[in-house]
């Protein structure tokens, strides 16, 4: 979240934040691979308290998205959508390449960093 925030804080254009902050997040499932990894396979067995917080962090992160993403669409950057599935969307998107990233496999992490936000971007900018 630190980092997302100090990238919604810098002097960017909306769209080159939301890239932004998305390669930082698909980034974490390379240079952090255990705990990116760890959360998705265990969390399912944290104590309920644990769980609460957890989801709760993940609720601030998605709400923070998804302000950013309605902040491009009343600039007219973004095309209106349901932010709300939109963001969940890509949200589910992108926490799923844990299940299949592997660092010494065909497919390098830039590369799928920029097949991932060619789709992400041609969604939402205003055509």
């Amino acid at each position: 979240m630190e980092e997302a925030q100090a990238i919604a804080a810098a002097d960017l254009d909306i769209a080159e934040k939301i890239k932004r902050i998305f390669t930082a997040h698909i980034m974490q499932f390379h240079t952090n691979r255990d705990v990116a990894e760890s959360y998705w396979r265990e969390a399912a067995h944290l104590s309920l308290p644990r769980r609460k917080e957890v989801s709760s962090m993940l609720k601030q992160y998605e709400y923070f998205i998804r302000e950013l993403v309605n902040q491009g669409i009343a600039e007219g950057k973004f095309r209106p959508v349901n932010t709300r599935q939109i963001v969940r969307g890509i949200g589910g998107m992108i926490f799923t390449i844990g299940n299949w990233y592997d660092p010494s496999g065909p497919d390098d992490i830039h590369t799928i960093i920029d097949a991932y936000l060619d789709f992400i971007m041609h969604g939402l900018l205003a055509r």
